[in-house]
């Protein structure tokens, strides 16, 4: 009996072993992915580098164009006095003006450099009439005015100019005025009898000088200026001596610069 079983055992053992010999062993081979990273390096060459100025193009303006009017907030005439050969020296003014005067003005200029501008001008000046003037006997005598058209060189030197845009300067006028227009002496006796006389002046020097302020092309000043002048009168049929009558003013002006 034992061996019966002892031969069953191996049978069976046998059998097993023979079918795993006809079975194929099967392999699952792992397919392993290896992702590569390729990295890509950007090869930085340094060259020697040049500095170039890079200039921006910027249109230069050198040339201006001013345009100004004005009123004298001030103004005095030299006194004046009649003398002659047949007439008594007898003082006919004081100098002291009756009313304001005014002008209008014309300049070109170019800048010389960023601050300085140089150039020639040209205005009408309405001067102001004169105050009536009183003797010891009470005649009354009425000085006549004249107008002037000064031509001149002008100079303007700007300051500085502020963050704010605003930018003073001073400015120079130089020239010789053409004075015209003179207007009649005008006398009156104690009694009223009112006669005339003819004022000749003369051309003379023209100057002025002054500060101001320009903002975005707008400009303000204030300006002394002065217009030399020799003058005579022919009254009651006689010529007086020549006589200076210089005529003095300070001038506030508002004004606009054109550029191009």
């Amino acid at each position: 009996m034992k061996k019966l079983l002892i031969g069953a055992f191996i049978a069976a053992t046998s059998l097993t072993y023979a079918k795993e010999l006809t079975v194929a062993p099967i392999v699952v081979e792992e397919a392993i992915v290896e992702e590569k990273n390729e990295v890509t390096e950007i090869a930085v060459v340094e060259t020697p580098t040049t500095d170039y100025l890079v200039m921006e193009t910027e249109e230069v303006l050198n040339n201006n164009v001013y345009l100004r009017a004005g009123v004298n907030v001030w103004s005095e005439y030299d006194s004046y006095s009649i003398s002659g050969n047949d007439l008594e020296s007898e003082k006919i003014t004081k100098g002291k003006k009756d009313n304001l005067g005014f002008e209008f003005a014309l300049e070109g200029t170019r800048n010389i450099t960023d601050n300085l501008e140089l150039g020639l001008g040209i205005a009408y000046q309405q001067n102001a009439k004169l105050k009536k003037h009183s003797n010891h006997l009470k005649e009354k005598y009425e000085m006549g005015n004249y107008n002037s058209v000064p031509v001149y060189v002008t100079g303007k030197y700007d300051i500085t100019t502020f963050s704010n845009g605003i930018t003073p300067y001073v400015k120079a006028n130089l020239g010789y005025s053409f004075n015209l227009n003179e207007k009649d002496v005008k006398f009156t006796d104690e009694v009223g009898v009112t006669s005339t006389g003819n004022l000749k002046v003369d051309n003379g020097l023209y100057y002025g000088a002054g500060v101001g302020v320009e903002y975005n092309n707008f400009l303000m000043d204030i300006m002394y200026q002065q217009t030399t002048a020799d003058a005579k009168v022919s009254f009651q049929g006689e010529k007086t001596n020549k006589k200076s009558f210089d005529h003095s003013r300070v001038t506030l002006s508002l004004g606009y610069k054109f550029n191009f």
